[in-house]
């Protein structure tokens, strides 16, 4: 296995794990960096949007040609996962590691920005029932789902 952003290349602990990684390589070889997903969340929306329905080869009569009706708003893209949150704080990201991944998705010329928060500091906790609060909920250029 190589460096995940030469070949994309990934693995899989085990069948029963069900936990993929990639590695990245830094610092002229000298640090390798195995790299896991933490909680499915952020991963399962960039998932919902991407999704792309391909015809199969098997197909029951009266059965679509396409199933483009349950595609996501951008089926296809290409997804670039950044983890931000720190397994020391029950997966809570930090504005350290906040920046340093918004650093990468400029370098990698990302086109679209998904950040999925679950704590109350993502806007989940408005002033009355079923609103949010801060940053959606008070930022013209940031729309939020809550």
């Amino acid at each position: 296995m190589t460096d995940y952003d030469k070949e994309f290349q990934y693995g899989t602990f085990s069948s029963v794990d069900m936990l993929n990684y990639a590695i990245h390589i830094y610092d002229d070889s000298k640090v390798l960096s195995i790299v896991c997903d933490a909680g499915a969340h952020g991963s399962h929306v960039a998932g919902i949007a991407s999704a792309c329905h391909h015809p199969t080869s098997v197909r029951k009569e009266g059965d679509d040609e396409e199933d483009s009706d349950i595609n996501g708003v951008a089926p296809g893209a290409n997804v670039i996962s950044f983890k931000i949150g720190d397994t020391r704080l029950g997966s809570m990201e930090t504005g350290t590691a906040l920046t340093r991944a918004l650093i990468m998705a400029i370098a990698k010329k990302c086109d679209v920005i998904n950040l999925s928060y679950g704590e109350p500091s993502a806007g989940n906790n408005g002033p009355a029932l079923s609103t949010v609060g801060a940053p959606g909920g008070s930022c013209e250029s940031i729309l939020s789902v809550g």
